[in-house]
Formats: C-alpha cells, sequence, structure tokens
C-alpha cells in the first residue's frame, strides 16, 4: 500500500528554482551529442574506439548436450501435483485468525502464524477436493494467481510463485491426468526436483493407450537452477518417446533432438547446424513422471 504522503510526493515533486538568465539559456541550447568514448562529437566526428572482441564458447557435440540433458532429467521433471499437495498439507492447519478463512480465496497480505505454529506470507488462492462418484474417483488442486510461501512449525518453507493445476479421473477401466505448472516453486525439504530453485510453463496430458497402458504428452519447458530443457510437443508411450525437445548449454545455445521412432536416438541441431545423431534413454525419467501422475489419491 502506497502511503498518502507517498503518494503526493511522487505524484507533485518538489519543484527546482531557477534564474531567469539560466532557464533561458537551457531553452536555446541543443544537448551535447556523446560519442563512445563520452566525449563530446565533433565536425570530424568521432573517434574509432577499439570495442575487443566477444569469444564464443564452443559448441557442445550431439552426445555431450543429450548428457547433459539426462543430467537436468534424472532429477525429475516438475509437475504440479507434488507441490500442490504439499501446499494443501500446509493449508489444512489454517485457523480462524490465520488467514481467518479455511478455504477459497485467501489475501495474507501480512506474515501470519496459527496456534499450531504454521506460517504463512503472501496473497494465494486455492480448491482442491476429491469425490467419487459411480467407480471414478476425480482428484483436483489448483492455485490461482498465487505468491507467497507457507512453513511448518519445523521450518520446513514451501514458496509458489504463479499457478498450480492437476486434475485427475481414476477408475477400474482408465485414467485420466492433467498438469500444469506455471509457477517458480521451491521446497529445500523435497526429495526431488522442488528442492532445487525451479521455473516452468509445461503442460502435462495422460489419457489411457490402445495397448491398455498410458499415453503422455507434454509442452513447454522447465528451468531447474542454470539448465533449462523445453518439449516442443513429446510423446511417451509403452517406453517409446517421439517428439522434439530442446536443452540449453551454460552459454545460452539451444540443441534440438528429433526423435522419429523409438530407439531413443535423433538428430541433434543448433541453429541451422546439423551435428549429427546420438542417444538418450527417457524412459527413467518419463516413466517417474508418469507415476506420480497416475497414482490415484
Amino acid at each position: 500500500m502506497v502511503h498518502h504522503s507517498l503518494h503526493r510526493r511522487f505524484l507533485n515533486p518538489p519543484q527546482c528554482r531557477y534564474n531567469q538568465t539560466v532557464l533561458l539559456l537551457l531553452a536555446c541550447a541543443d544537448p551535447p551529442i556523446l560519442c563512445i568514448d563520452g566525449s563530446i562529437l565533433g565536425t570530424e566526428g568521432c573517434p574509432e574506439v577499439d570495442t575487443g572482441s566477444v569469444g564464443t564458447a564452443p559448441l557442445l557435440t550431439a552426445q555431450q548436450a543429450l548428457d547433459t540433458l539426462s543430467d537436468l532429467l534424472d532429477i525429475g521433471i516438475p509437475e504440479a501435483r507434488t507441490p500442490g499437495e504439499i501446499y494443501g498439507e500446509m493449508m489444512s492447519h489454517v485457523d480462524d485468525d490465520c488467514p481467518g478463512q479455511d478455504g477459497g480465496t485467501y489475501a495474507l497480505l501480512e506474515p501470519c502464524t496459527t496456534a499450531e505454529g504454521y506460517t504463512f506470507s503472501g496473497v494465494s488462492s486455492w480448491e482442491s477436493g476429491t469425490q467419487d462418484i459411480d467407480g471414478v474417483t476425480e482428484y483436483v488442486f489448483s492455485t490461482y494467481q498465487t505468491s507467497m510461501t507457507a512453513s511448518t512449525p519445523t521450518g520446513e518453507t514451501l514458496t509458489v510463485g504463479g499457478i498450480l493445476g492437476y486434475g485427475g479421473r481414476f477408475s477400474e477401466e482408465n485414467t485420466n491426468a492433467t498438469s500444469w505448472l506455471a509457477a517458480t516453486v521451491h521446497y529445500p525439504s523435497a526429495d526431488s526436483w522442488l528442492s532445487q530453485n525451479t521455473s516452468s510453463d509445461m503442460r502435462i496430458l495422460v489419457d489411457p493407450s490402445q495397448s491398455g497402458g498410458f499415453e503422455m504428452e507434454m509442452f513447454g519447458g522447465y528451468s531447474i537452477e542454470e539448465s533449462a530443457v523445453y518439449f516442443d510437443e513429446l510423446s511417451f508411450e509403452d517406453d517409446c518417446v517421439t517428439g522434439t525437445l530442446r536443452a540449453r548449454d551454460s552459454v545460452g545455445e539451444w540443441y534440438v533432438l528429433t526423435l522419429t521412432d523409438c530407439s531413443g536416438c535423433g538428430g541433434v541441431t543448433v541453429g541451422t547446424l546439423d551435428l549429427g545423431e546420438a542417444c538418450i534413454d527417457l524412459t527413467p525419467a518419463l516413466t517417474a513422471l508418469l507415476d506420480v501422475m497416475v497414482t490415484p489419491p
């Protein structure tokens, strides 16, 4: 909240006082044009300045790029359900004094602590629930625009900034699930990717496959610390991965991997440069992600 005195100060800054001669000189004189070295432009132009040259880091080989990607995927692939369930558990401990509501929209404008010792701060709104209808269990968790922290009495702190959305339908016949994580999230006590500083805008869709298993599709990307990956459209079905994904190196180059069959091998490019073929085993990371998505609540 902006205090009225500050508000008036920014809208009406103190007026500077100049004598009339100075004002006339300022009004008539054009401002000088400066050269890159700070000197004033003269009739002969600006002096030449040696700005040096910027070195370019060598490109990774195709296999080096995929090895770097493997290291990132081994940390785990972000989804909305894991932070959502931690968040929901913390929110189940709110009381009448902190933040004063037990569901729906929260306006946590000032830090508060519950009688049990849970601390909340920031702004957040959320909804979650599980219901059973005709043998189908529906589970939903979602936040809207959120910027908050929540801490347990023992100091484990969850930080969320953005949107979390997970929905699943579970029955004996089939399972469908979706995840949308468009947020920065961090929970140092986690055993997974969530313990890292993670920023994501990624959608995950899971549907039954014709073989009786699942088909999972991924769109968007995420970064963990300084590493990043982007899924143009990746499909995972019966241990077969197809589609395109991009991995970024430490200097910002994007390496594009295209998988057209189930071999785990494909062509790698950087811009218009073809680096040749390389291989990566995406199955462990994608299987672990799928298990989180389709496990009943």
